[in-house]
């Protein structure tokens, strides 16, 4: 894992140098947890399915659907987070200070503006959206489209593929609508990526919610690691 500075400059665990920003043909993989998980009761990202907890299982998503780059923003709680993906070396933790005054667009910028000149494309999804699968991520990353999301049963969900050059008109979005109102203010079509994955649809926002993805995960009914 490694940690960056309140300037955005990455820092590895071992070294004090700071490292280049250098462009990469490479998809990353952009997860936002720095909210205060009010309606769960408990820290969502901390919370466990199956033998791991809900943001090892996203990164294990994305690491064994080929993705090497995973930048993960904290806030609430960020020291456990930071300590809990530690062993992860794909994963990049970047800080919110404002979490407890903004919103997840606010969190989604932070992680643009850090990935803007270290990769062509992002995947993004909240922490909440645990269960979509490798084959799904897979999927989205053979889009040769700007805009990209995927869909189960002609419902869109998480995680959604977007190029990096759409970035600076996303960070420049002053509208109310957070990450969806930025990308439709590109007037950029978005490809539907059908998959067969129900897990792209369900999210964890209260108890009951994460008991039911619990049992999706036990009766096999998504493709994610762990």
């Amino acid at each position: 894992m490694k940690i960056t500075t309140g300037s955005g400059q990455c820092i590895g665990k071992n070294s004090n140098r700071q490292e280049p920003c250098v462009k990469t043909s490479v998809t990353a993989a952009l997860i936002t947890a720095a909210g205060m998980s009010s309606r769960m009761g408990s820290f969502k990202p901390l919370l466990k399915i199956g033998s791991v907890t809900i943001v090892e299982r996203m990164i294990r998503t994305f690491r064994e659907a080929g993705i090497r780059q995973i930048v993960l923003v904290c806030g609430n709680r960020a020291e456990e987070l930071k300590a809990c993906v530690a062993s992860y070396d794909e994963v990049i933790c970047l800080l919110n200070p404002d979490y407890k005054t903004t919103g997840m667009f606010e969190s989604a910028k932070k992680g643009m503006q850090y990935l803007l000149y270290r990769c062509d494309r992002i995947v993004f999804t909240p922490v909440d959206i645990p269960l979509f699968s490798i084959s799904t991520v897979k999927k989205l990353m053979e889009s040769e489209a700007v805009i990209a999301r995927p869909v189960y049963n002609n419902r869109g969900g998480h995680p959604i593929l977007f190029q990096t050059k759409l970035v600076p008109d996303l960070l420049a979005y002053t509208g109310d609508d957070g990450l969806k109102g930025a990308l439709k203010s590109t007037e950029i079509p978005v490809e539907s990526v059908s998959v067969r994955d129900p897990g792209i649809l369900y999210d964890a926002d209260t108890p009951g919610e994460l008991a039911y993805l619990k049992r999706l995960a036990e009766n096999g009914q998504n493709g994610s690691a762990g």
